[in-house]
């Protein structure tokens, strides 16, 4: 059996515990907050399911109505992708991972530095704080993982808060910050972001997260000069990750089809000069019936139709929430969506001096 073989084992091995102690979490977060609010219209799941790119999620019932019925299997989702990229071959050489200098020891340590966009829920985050985790012990090395976030709704961000804190006193710990992220609007995103006395260091990234964000082609060519920003923000060989609906619609070709002109193909600025070459792009239906980690989200939408039911709220729900929750909870329920990744290759300029 090859590297790669035992490498994917050992990481869906992980991924079933690991989804299985987000699945007990949420369940328990969800049940706490139905206990004490009730939910008082239940009509902010129909809002949920038929207006998302419209709402701004500062209200936390919202919130909840969307963690609820998305952040489970979207975070399924993240694991499934990481399964991919070591099948592409893309994780051979860890390009997500950046050495880090000691000075003044021998210690070889890596790192790195993960930017999620319009995070929601964050379930990139968890994913991405399970795989990593799990990829310092499965190589046996140190990485130190270093998670930020962009995202406007102080709903999002006190779920996040919230969730990050109740799961460390579960003994569980994510990388997703506590003190919430750096970043509450993408247009307020800027390169040169640390204020170090009356100077400004620039931020670097590794990898950068855009998760159901991108969804309109007026906002994304209203936020290019931000987007331009966040992609020289990244390091050579590092990643951009891109998930949304599948290309085969006009709105989402025209907005994949700006992205692609927004990086470009070859960039130059005042000391480095480089390109950016897309690795992967695949759309995908996956069944909940096909791998463990999907039987732990069926499991999960029985148990929340169980819980809502006990709640009283299971009925006064609307019906194209309830068919969603039922067909959570079947043996041949799927989900569907389309990925693109990016990878940045930078070399440094060499100037001839004057004689």
């Amino acid at each position: 059996m090859n590297d790669y073989n035992n490498m994917i084992l050992a990481l869906e091995e992980k991924q079933v515990e690991d989804i299985a102690l987000l699945k007990d979490l949420l369940l328990e977060i969800i049940e706490c907050y139905l206990s004490d609010n009730k939910m008082s219209d239940p009509n902010v799941f129909e809002i949920v399911l038929s207006k998302c790119d419209e709402i701004d999620y500062q209200d936390l019932d919202t919130v909840m109505a969307y963690a609820m019925l998305h952040l489970l299997d979207r975070y399924r989702r993240f694991q499934f992708m990481q399964i991919k990229l070591i099948e592409s071959g893309y994780l051979k050489n860890s390009p997500h991972l950046s050495k880090k200098r000691h000075y003044h020891s021998d210690k070889e340590e890596f790192q790195t530095r993960i930017l999620d966009v319009g995070t929601g829920p964050a379930p990139a985050l968890l994913a991405y704080s399970d795989f990593f985790d799990w990829y310092s012990d499965f190589k046996n090395i140190t990485i130190d993982i270093k998670m930020d976030y962009i995202e406007q709704s102080m709903g999002f961000r006190s779920f996040l808060h919230y969730l990050v804190e109740f799961a460390m006193v579960k003994n569980k710990f994510y990388h997703v910050p506590f003190h919430k992220g750096t970043f509450y609007n993408v247009l307020d995103y800027s390169e040169s972001s640390y204020r170090l006395g009356k100077s400004f260091k620039s931020r670097k990234y590794d990898f950068v997260i855009f998760s159901n964000f991108l969804t309109n082609d007026d906002f994304v060519e209203n936020i290019k000069p931000n987007l331009h920003e966040i992609f020289n923000s990244l390091t050579n060989k590092s990643i951009v990750l891109i998930v949304g609906a599948k290309p085969t619609s006009k709105k989402y070709s025209k907005i994949y089809n700006t992205l692609e002109n927004i990086i470009g193909k070859r960039f130059s600025r005042k000391q480095y000069k480089g390109q950016w070459k897309k690795i992967f792009s695949e759309s995908f239906d996956l069944k909940y019936s096909d791998h463990r980690t999907g039987e732990v989200v069926r499991s999960y939408f029985n148990e929340l139709k169980h819980l809502l039911n006990e709640k009283g709220l299971l009925t006064k729900l609307p019906d194209s929430v309830i068919k969603l929750i039922e067909r959570g909870s079947g043996y041949n329920s799927k989900s569907s969506w389309y990925v693109e990744v990016y990878q940045k290759f930078s070399y440094i300029k060499y100037y001839k001096k004057n004689r």
